[in-house]
């Protein structure tokens, strides 16, 4: 339902299904996405919490929570998330790639690079930042 665009639509059918059922975790999950979108990221982090907790292997769940505490600029806690979404499918290539950038941003440089690079190939710097574009072919 998100991919249709209606974002708010989205977010009332999935706090509905979680209503129907409260241990649905990966409504937790795609609500959590959605309230990210939206610009909620507090509530989004509280959503995407609760899925982990109803579904601890929940690659998914660990890879949107990874994401949401960077934008929330919890970086350390970003890399563990993203580590443990990797940990649980290693065909993760966008989550291999947002962790490659949470290693950068804390100034973990050379890994941060391998990970950008096993993720999608380059790796992007900004130069507003005293960093250059880089990029890898696999």
């Amino acid at each position: 339902m998100k991919d249709l665009g209606n974002l708010k639509e989205a977010e009332i059918s999935y706090r509905k299904a979680i209503e129907i059922k409260l241990d649905y975790a990966e409504a937790h999950s795609n609500l959590g996405t959605v309230l990210r979108d939206l610009g909620k990221p507090q509530e989004a982090e509280v959503s995407t919490r609760k899925a982990i907790e109803l579904k601890p292997d929940y690659a998914e769940a660990h890879s949107n929570l990874g994401i949401i505490l960077k934008d929330l600029g919890k970086l350390q806690e970003a890399e563990v998330s993203l580590r443990k979404a990797i940990s649980l499918n290693k065909s993760l290539d966008n989550v291999i790639s947002a962790l490659g950038s949470v290693l950068m941003r804390q100034g973990k440089h050379k890994e941060g690079i391998q990970k950008l690079r096993e993720g999608n190939g380059c790796v992007i710097m900004d130069y507003r930042s005293s960093s250059k574009t880089i990029k890898f072919l696999k």
